[in-house]
């Protein structure tokens, strides 16, 4: 289980495609080590990698870790890739947004998954949107399929297992597709506009 960022950087669009101006940063989270681990052993035993039919150099690779807290609390998170939540009934999605009020139970059903698929305990899973700071829609193309997805800021509620689960694996559906990364937001951050 793990989930990547968009691509970060300065750019200009050049018939329909991003063209990078300089640098970009991108963000990879999972749950498996090892997986984290064959992935640094990559890029650093590869000066430069293809990506999407590019040569880009390795400039730096850093670790960031989620700072620890104990029993519940409200916490800011935005996304670094769009949200997808969704339901499917006889072929027809419908997608919900994070101020529907369907989103939290989706977010919650995929978190007791994921769970399931990892052998945690579910009791340990707390997880409740207290608040919608921002939302915007993203249509997302991914393997000849389009998604509804939602880059978004959100006041959330819950505890330290169940906010790692959500940084190693993503928020809602689809994270090993490219959707649903979060950071927390540090309170002095001001308010995130993509």
């Amino acid at each position: 289980m793990f989930v990547f960022s968009n691509l970060f950087g300065k750019y200009k669009i050049n018939d329909r495609f991003m063209v990078f101006e300089d640098s970009i940063t991108f963000y990879v989270s999972s749950y498996s080590e090892e997986f984290l681990k064959e992935i640094y052993d990559f890029y650093m035993g590869n000066e430069k990698v293809i990506l999407n039919n590019q040569f880009i150099q390795l400039v730096s690779i850093k670790f960031m870790n989620l700072e620890y807290f104990a029993g519940e609390k409200q916490i800011v998170i935005h996304t670094l890739s769009p949200i997808v939540t969704y339901t499917t009934t006889d072929r027809y999605v419908d997608y919900f947004k994070p101020s529907d009020a369907e989103f939290n139970t989706l977010c919650m059903n995929n978190l007791l998954d994921k769970c399931h698929a990892l052998d945690i305990k579910q009791d340990d899973i707390s997880f409740n949107v207290e608040k919608v700071l921002y939302e915007k829609k993203r249509l997302v193309k991914f393997k000849n399929t389009f998604y509804v997805g939602y880059l978004s800021e959100l006041i959330v509620k819950t505890n330290f297992e169940t906010l790692s689960l959500l940084y190693d694996t993503g928020i809602s559906a689809k994270g090993p597709a490219g959707f649903g990364m979060i950071e927390v937001k540090k309170s002095e951050e001001s308010s995130l506009f993509v």
